[in-house]
């Protein structure tokens, strides 16, 4: 009756007593070992149970590895795994977009810092210049418009240098093509000298004068004066 009960309880005990001391392959303890069911494990993947006496209440389980790059500040970081495989790659900033001209082929991680080239072209105005000729036939600190001016104009070719928003960053002059030449305004000045203007007021006043003396003689000597 007591051998009855002594297998009994063996058999109940048993099962438990194997599952309360699961050690897995690299001989650690671990959560992520999977009990192998009934203690009894030739059947499962990656278990064993204990050859000895000392070990026959113990069954060996593979733990379950993620494996792959555990450094956050790598591009390639990953959140579940447990073992780090070696493969992290560091983040290398740069302009990504193949169209910019500063185009990084090493760079993993967008910086916005991508510049573009642009070619553009502007109109731009020539100013007309004030020529002065010198002319006898005005008096000096007279001036006569000969020639209205006429502003010209110039086509220029740029190339410039844009950030993503459009914005210039630098310039370039290509090349430069006059439209239409400026036309110069004439202004004329004269050379003549202001003086000159008295002279016919003048002989005009003498002549008249010495007419006036003549008639006042002729007169008198009519009165016999």
């Amino acid at each position: 009756m007591k051998r009855s009960v002594f297998i009994i309880l063996f058999i109940v005990f048993f099962p438990l007593n194997v599952r309360a001391n699961i050690m897995c392959n690299d001989g650690t303890i671990s959560p992520s070992c999977t009990s192998c069911h009934q203690g009894c494990c030739s059947h499962h993947r990656g278990c064993a149970s204990g050859g000895s006496s000392s070990r026959s209440n113990r069954s060996y389980v593979t733990p379950s590895y993620i494996y792959g790059c555990m450094d956050s500040n790598s591009i390639n970081y990953n959140a579940s795994a447990n073992r780090d495989d070696g493969s992290c790659i560091a983040k290398k900033y740069g302009c990504m977009d193949l169209n910019a001209v500063n185009y990084d082929s090493l760079a993993n991680v967008e910086d916005n810092s991508c510049k573009y080239k642009k070619e553009i072209k502007e109109t731009e105005v020539i100013k007309f210049k004030t020529e002065y000729k010198k002319t006898d036939k005005l008096y000096e600190g007279e001036e006569k418009t000969e020639i209205e001016g006429k502003n010209g104009t110039k086509e220029l070719t740029y190339e410039i240098i844009v950030d993503k928003n459009d914005v210039e960053i630098e310039r370039t002059k290509l090349s430069e093509q006059i439209m239409e030449n400026p036309t110069n305004k004439v202004v004329m000045k004269g050379t003549k000298p202001s003086s000159d203007m008295t002279i016919p007021v003048l002989g005009v006043y003498s002549v008249a004068a010495g007419g006036a003396a003549v008639y006042a003689v002729n007169k008198n000597k009519r009165k016999g004066l």
